[in-house]
């Protein structure tokens, strides 16, 4: 794992990490997965005359690549314990189910590509407040359960299935109403969000 955050002139801002995670609970030894993330942002107000207008302006903006891990007890489903013993005479005999999904052998996390760009502005002393955020998700080999025929003996099997998209905005305005010296304040806000889901593609053996 590494990380590093860099600024010049308190203006220009960069931070960057990077790491890598091995799980034993995939069935392969491909379990070596890289994550890292890179975000920037500028604030403009500091390049401009200072002003009672436009008191705070930052453009932001971020990429990162997240797997998603799975629990162990996903991928190697445990026996069930029965609720009701067996039967035989006079005895008892404890029950127990064998697991009804199978893992595909070479399944793999599925793995998050994130996009992300925005702004916020303050106003007026810092009395109005805007931001605009747009996101743009990724999400490539999803695991996904999928049916099999009563014949295989399970109901169903875990496989990476399907890549999804997800894109959308945020915004967000608020204001100051009231302001006192007692520290009395009223501030109110506005939010409106809008996100599209998509799925891209699905395993071709579906």
């Amino acid at each position: 794992y590494a990380t590093t955050s860099l600024g010049y002139k308190n203006t220009f801002y960069v931070d960057a990490s990077v790491r890598n995670d091995i799980n034993s609970a995939y069935l392969n030894t491909n379990n070596s997965f890289l994550s890292y993330s890179v975000g920037g942002s500028v604030l403009i107000h500091e390049l401009i005359a200072k002003n009672d207008i436009l008191t705070f302006f930052k453009v932001r903006g971020g990429l990162a690549q997240i797997p998603a891990d799975l629990d162990a007890r996903y991928t190697n489903p445990e026996y069930r314990n029965g609720t009701q013993p067996l039967s035989v005479g006079s005895n008892f005999y404890p029950t127990a189910y064998y697991p009804t999904r199978k893992i595909d052998q070479d399944l793999k996390p599925a793995i998050n590509e994130n996009r992300e760009f925005g702004l916020d502005l303050k106003f007026l002393k810092n009395r109005i407040s805007f931001s605009g955020t747009y996101y743009n998700e990724k999400r490539n080999d999803e695991p996904i359960p999928v049916t099999l025929p009563s014949s295989s003996g399970a109901l169903d099997i875990l496989i990476n299935s399907a890549k999804a998209k997800r894109e959308g905005i945020e915004l967000n305005l608020s204001g100051d109403v009231f302001r006192s010296s007692t520290g009395f304040n009223w501030t109110t806000s506005l939010n409106f969000a809008k996100n599209k889901s998509t799925i891209v593609s699905v395993n071709e053996n579906l």
